[in-house]
C-alpha cells in the first residue's frame, strides 16, 4: 500500500495544518489497518519511507511490532536546522551558475530581497516564536507547525 500524506497529493486535508505527529499518527493508522487486513495474513508487512519519509516510517516501526522490517531511501541523518542551512547553500551555489540573461536576471531579483541567509534565519526564529500552525511571509503561507515539529526532532533518537 501507498498513501500521499494527509494534505499532499491526492490525499484530503489541510497541509498548512499538519505537523510531524500528526504524520507519524496517519501512518501508524494505515499501518494497523494494513497489518489487521486479511491480505496481511498470508504477506509480511514492511515499512519503507523517503527521505523524511524515512524519519516518519521509524516512528512507525517503533510504535507496531507486527510490521516485519524497515527500508530507509535517502535517509535523514542531520538536524533540520542544518538541513535547511545546507539546501540553500546548495541552491544559492546552483543560481550563481545559471549563465547568460535568466543567470543575470535571477542573481538580481535575488539581490533586491536581501541575504537570502539572513532571510530564512529570521522566518525560522518567526516559526518557532509562534504556536501557530502557518504563517504567512509575504503572499505566501508555511506550514510553521511542520517546521517545528520537524526542528525539535532528536535525530540521534529517530
Amino acid at each position: 500500500m501507498r498513501y500521499d500524506k494527509r494534505g499532499s497529493g491526492i490525499s484530503e486535508g489541510d497541509y498548512f495544518e499538519v505537523g510531524h505527529h500528526d504524520l507519524v499518527s496517519d501512518g501508524i493508522t494505515w499501518g494497523r489497518y494494513l497489518i489487521s487486513s486479511q491480505e496481511s495474513e498470508r504477506r509480511k508487512v514492511y515499512t519503507l519511507g523517503h527521505s523524511e519519509g524515512t524519519i516518519i516510517g521509524t516512528r512507525i516501526v517503533d510504535k507496531l511490532s507486527a510490521i516485519h522490517g524497515l527500508i530507509l531511501v535517502c535517509p535523514c541523518f542531520e538536524d533540520f536546522t542544518t538541513l535547511l542551512d545546507r539546501q540553500l547553500t546548495e541552491t544559492l551555489a546552483q543560481i550563481r551558475n545559471i549563465k547568460g540573461v535568466q543567470g543575470t536576471f535571477v542573481r538580481f531579483m535575488m539581490f533586491l530581497k536581501s541575504d537570502q541567509r539572513k532571510k530564512q534565519l529570521k522566518l525560522i526564529q518567526r516559526i518557532h516564536a509562534t504556536d501557530k500552525s502557518f504563517i504567512r511571509t509575504g503572499f505566501k503561507k508555511v506550514n510553521a507547525k511542520w517546521l517545528r515539529e520537524n526542528s525539535a526532532l532528536d535525530m540521534e533518537d529517530v
